[in-house]
């Protein structure tokens, strides 16, 4: 598939290169929008931040943690290229120069790139049959957005564990919740894995009920 950005029917993301409305500007190398299946994808993954690779390379899901993600949808029979378009919450890396650490994107960064999303959604919606929400932060920016702004809003009482699974979304697409392959990485469990890999076989049973008859 044609990465979106050589194409000119779509300069209006290509404008999104020289973003400068949050301030993880100062410190990218480069704004990292969607890859995958520009034309007809079958399903959208939203996940949370570009990571130091993705960064510099400018491709979403390709650091060593998204190694889980790749063999989840291997073994769910999704095929990446042809049924996926993947992107983030966010555009830009959020971290910590001077620590050089990533942290979770701040409730600015994810109301100001919410507009980029939504350009990138309704390229493709039509041919959607699901979109599947990678992490908290996604999940915020795909359901929470109109409370982000709001003195009450608190993203820290927010927990994976009560919104992980199938929910309803824009203009009806169904949508599923579930942990980031971070996580899955990070706490290195047979039990947590297995559990993720059968969200992923819930997801592609439904999306793709063809595959499994």
């Amino acid at each position: 598939m044609k990465n979106p950005l050589t194409n000119d029917l779509d300069l209006e993301l290509k404008n999104w290169h020289t973003c400068t409305r949050c301030q993880l500007h100062t410190y990218r190398t480069q704004v990292v929008l969607g890859s995958g299946n520009f034309t007809d994808p079958k399903i959208m993954i939203i996940g949370q931040a570009p990571e130091k690779i993705e960064d510099k390379k400018g491709k979403p899901f390709i650091s060593k943690v998204s190694w889980h993600l790749d063999q989840a949808l291997k073994t769910t029979k999704i095929d990446r290229e042809k049924d996926c378009y993947m992107t983030n919450s966010i555009a830009c890396r959020s971290w910590i120069p001077w620590r050089n650490e990533n942290v979770p994107p701040s409730m600015t960064s994810i109301h100001h790139c919410r507009k980029r999303l939504l350009i990138e959604y309704n390229k493709i919606k039509n041919s959607l049959r699901a979109i599947v929400l990678v992490g908290k932060e996604a999940y915020i920016a795909w359901h929470l957005y109109d409370q982000i702004n709001k003195p009450s809003f608190n993203p820290n009482r927010i927990r994976m564990t009560n919104i992980t699974g199938w929910s309803k979304g824009i203009d009806d697409i169904k949508t599923y919740t579930l942990y980031h392959p971070s996580y899955i990485a990070k706490e290195n469990s047979a039990e947590i894995a297995k559990k993720w890999l059968d969200n992923w076989v819930e997801i592609s049973s439904s999306v793709f009920p063809e595959r499994f008859s």
